[in-house]
This record gives C-alpha cells, structure tokens and sequence, in this order.
C-alpha cells in the first residue's frame, strides 16, 4: 500500500508544489507513514515516524472520523483529560471537523503557523485508518479559494489510492 501511495503522492505534490502526507493512528498520535515536501514556500522537518497531535491536525482529525464511535469517544475522553477547561472548545473543533468529512470528505486544521493542512480518511481492506494530507502556505487573507483549489485533489488522490490497493489486495496471488 505503502508503495502504491508514494508514487502517486509524489506525482502530485511535485506537480503542485504541495506537501503531501500519510499518516496513521498511534494512541494520541497520528504518525507519518511518509511524508513528501514540495511546498517552496513553508519547510517543515517531516519525516516517517513524525508523531503530531491527533486532536490538533487534519490528519489526526480525519482518522478520528474513520474511528468506530465507540473507540473514538474513549480515546478523545482520554485526550481531554490534558485539557482542562480548554477542552470543551477544543471537542467541538474536533466535532465540527468529523462531521466536514462526513459532509464534504475532508476536513481543515491550521495548527502551525502559515499552513492549512486538509486531510481526508483513507480506509482500504487491510482494516487499518490511515489519513492522506495535502498542505500548503498561507499567509494573509481567505484560504477558502486555496482549500477549494486543493479539496478536489485531496480526494481524487484518496480514491486513486484506494483504487489501486484495493486491486492488489483483491489480484488473485501468482502461483
């Protein structure tokens, strides 16, 4: 799967000048399984193994709404037990991003500084989530033209993926 994602992730993000990430779930953690960096503008040191926050970014976010309900609201209980009185708006970031991806197929974080980051679930046969990112530079003003620039691309690259593992999952096995 591995494989079969990097070649069309670096296709894409050499294309775009984007960064491209896939991740998976690891307890509070979502952690890179690779990470393609093409953004000119914004470098940020990513590499595999790279532990983020699961409630703080769009990959974190789009594994947790690929989640049973039950598993997910275990785990963000556990989660908020290190926030305090912040948590409560913190759950609700996190809400409003489960129900982007069941509206719109992904979801938007922007916690670092200069960089929106879209990620969507990747579910394939092998029973793991995984989350596909694509980020870029942002600046000054909307990032609404830029997010609807990249969504599309996110989710075309999410189904080719998906695509082609489920294929080589499926392929009967040379004797």
């Amino acid at each position: 799967m591995l494989d079969t994602a990097l070649s069309l992730m670096k296709k894409l993000a050499k294309a775009e000048k984007i960064n491209i990430g896939l991740a998976v779930a690891d307890q509070h953690h979502a952690v890179y399984l690779d990470s393609i960096r093409e953004c000119p503008r914004f470098y940020r040191s990513v590499s595999v193994g790279s532990r983020i926050p699961i409630e703080l970014t769009s990959l974190g976010r789009a594994i947790l709404s690929a989640m049973e309900t039950t598993t997910r609201e275990e785990l963000l209980a556990q989660i908020g037990l290190n926030y305090g009185k912040a948590w409560p708006a913190l759950r609700a970031e996190i809400r409003r991003s489960i129900e982007a991806v069941a509206r719109d197929g992904y979801c938007q974080a922007s916690w670092q500084v200069g960089m929106v980051a879209l990620a969507a679930p990747l579910v394939i046969p092998d029973d793991v989530v995984y989350a596909l990112n694509i980020s870029f530079a942002w600046t000054d003003g909307d990032s609404l033209p830029l997010v609807k620039r990249f969504a599309p691309m996110l989710l075309k690259l999410a189904d080719e993926i998906r695509t082609n593992c489920e294929l080589k999952l499926c392929a009967p096995r040379a004797k």
